[in-house]
């Protein structure tokens, strides 16, 4: 891709999910111009047919920009749902709602309105006093009774219940669990089509979850990233250890705000996000951060300081969710982000940052070469930070420490192109090296002369491993002067 259309004002990242609104290739390549990086298929309203269409579209979006991105693919995970409801029920508070086993017979429940779920054993994992929230939780019932084959429920609030709404109990421990049958096809479909770079892991809880689609990918021998979603209260329990399994994390405000009171959101988006960057591991916020702009051309104000914040707090990436999909303006709403993110990172104290960041260096050669490297761009006040490099992992790295600079991820590698797109700050350029140190450089130079993005004089700070090509072998820093 040439090299003057990826250069951004933005560091953080744009995460776009693809709809009805945004499924042609000509509105990709408009959003792409507008700062999109990435694009996310939410694969619980795809068929197999309609994700390869979706992925071909973004693709051919991508080639009409002139720009590489990446492509998440959101596997459904374990969605319970409404079923055995063929009719709405209205419900007023303190109504009664039997939860039944799918077959039993009506006669046997002791109220009329009666809802199954698509998960057999749901009775026996629910008990009195937990809780049954329905439609994202606008319907909130009690379980105040419990028999073999149903358990009774009183609303708590006024409320329609709707065939196939979304079911969550937050204090329930659930027997099912990530992957689902659904789960497993999907990934095995997606490795076998190479239609993605990441795969977004929904309603995870522990480790074991990560792992197990971890050991899928590698057989497959697939280079296909995993970001975790933290949308369970589980998975909150366990989030180093997901975090360190994972390549990113999500922190999935929507489900995660009906597993958890509301009130404790923000603390726990600014926790998951504190520990990732301390990490160095790329951390997601999503949902609802435009959901105005669905129908508004404007966004509310709440809308622009929950962006800002996130960015403030240490997002790598933003994302959008129904307001690319469903919106009707998707490329206006890229922009507003694209323009929050801007003028939000024109105000950060990026010596602090570094300075705060640089307490959490790790005991490992190739984080300490990152944080040596962006310190002494920012000492010797470079034009950029360049990385040469197979893998990417050297320049997810020195995003961790957030230089004022570009960095550009220079590699031959054409797959990993697309994953540098989620990292903060990161520009990842196809540039064919070799394996030869300064023959390498020499070429890197060359590429940004070319292109105008280095001059005469500048000076250059270089990152690169000894032997060259050989995966995380990061050990040298090279500070070049354009032209000497």
């Amino acid at each position: 891709m040439d090299i003057k259309t990826v250069c951004r004002r933005h560091q953080a990242k744009i995460i776009a999910t693809v709809g009805p609104a945004s499924d042609k290739p000509e509105l990709i390549a408009q959003m792409i111009r507008e700062g999109a990086t990435l694009f996310r298929i939410n694969l619980s309203h795809s068929s197999k047919q309609e994700a390869i269409r979706l992925f071909k579209v973004i693709r051919d979006g991508s080639a009409l920009a002139g720009q590489n991105v990446g492509i998440i693919a959101d596997i459904p995970g374990p969605k319970l749902r409404v079923s055995g409801l063929t009719e709405p029920i209205v419900l007023k508070a303190g109504d009664q709602l039997c939860l039944v086993q799918e077959g039993c017979p009506s006669c046997d429940y002791p109220v009329d309105n009666a809802i199954s779920l698509n998960y057999p054993e749901i009775i026996e994992d629910v008990n009195v006093t937990e809780f049954l929230f329905i439609d994202d939780g606008n319907i909130r019932l009690r379980a105040i009774d419990k028999e073999s084959y149903y358990v009774l429920f009183e609303a708590l609030n006024d409320g329609i219940v709707k065939p196939n709404k979304g079911v969550h109990l937050p204090r329930t421990h659930l027997r099912i669990g990530f992957p689902t049958q659904e789960d497993l096809d999907w990934v095995e479909f997606l490795c076998e089509n190479d239609l993605c770079d990441f795969m977004a892991l929904s309603y995870i809880r522990s480790v074991g979850d990560v792992q197990r689609i971890k050991e899928i990918i590698k057989e497959k021998k697939k280079n296909i990233f995993l970001i975790a979603k933290i949308e369970k209260h589980e998975a909150i329990t366990h989030l180093e250890e997901i975090a360190q399994a994972a390549y990113g994390i999500m922190v999935a405000r929507g489900d995660l705000g009906i597993e958890l009171p509301l009130e404790d959101i923000p603390h726990i988006q600014k926790k998951i996000i504190r520990f990732c960057n301390q990490m160095g591991i790329p951390v997601i916020t999503a949902t609802q951060m435009l959901e105005s702009m669905v129908e508004s051309p404007t966004p509310t104000r709440a809308e622009t300081a929950d962006i800002a914040n996130a960015i403030l707090d240490g997002s790598d990436a933003v994302m959008l969710s129904a307001e690319t999909a469903i919106s009707r303006d998707p490329v206006q709403v890229i922009k507003t982000m694209r323009k929050i993110i801007e003028k939000t990172e024109s105000h950060i104290d990026y010596q602090k940052l570094i300075d705060e960041r640089s307490r959490f260096v790790q005991n490992d050669v190739s984080d300490a070469i990152a944080n040596g490297a962006s310190r002494i761009a920012k000492t010797i006040n470079a034009s950029c930070i360049v990385c040469l490099t197979s893998s990417g992992s050297t320049a997810r790295r020195i995003s961790k420490y957030r230089p004022q600079v570009p960095i550009y991820s220079m590699t031959n590698n054409a797959n990993i192109i697309n994953v540098c797109e989620l990292m903060w700050g990161v520009i990842p350029l196809h540039v064919p090296l070799t394996d030869n140190v300064q023959e390498s450089i020499a070429i890197a130079v060359k590429y940004l002369v070319d292109f105008h993005q280095a001059k005469k004089g500048d000076r250059i700070v270089f990152t690169l491993g000894l032997p060259m090509g050989v995966s995380g072998s990061t050990n040298l820093i090279q500070v070049l002067v354009v032209g000497s």
